[in-house]
């Protein structure tokens, strides 16, 4: 069994550029670390990624004043998405139903 270390060196050497390649839960937790610090634990519990594709990160909201809140700081959470990541591939965020 690999440990989680040697895991995330072969996907760093991997991409070649000293970055870790995105995946799905890589992104999870980012955006669950974002959401936390923008809206907080409330916020947390109601918003949770659903999936990522293509640059666009997926969510799903749980009570409408979430998405009232999500769709006014749009552009905070994918700039402090990016900040996180360390990327620029994050290119938007959409509400699933």
């Amino acid at each position: 069994m690999q440990s989680f270390a040697s895991i995330l060196q072969k996907r760093v050497q991997k991409s070649g550029k000293g970055t870790v390649e995105l995946d799905f839960h890589t992104i999870k937790k980012a955006m669950e670390f974002v959401v936390e610090d923008i809206f907080g634990e409330i916020g947390k519990n109601n918003i949770r990624m659903e999936f990522y594709k293509e640059g666009v990160v997926y969510l799903k909201i749980f009570k409408s004043i979430w998405k009232s809140e999500v769709n006014l700081n749009r552009g905070l959470l994918i700039s402090k998405l990016q900040e996180k990541l360390n990327t620029k591939e994050i290119k938007g965020l959409r509400i699933s139903r």
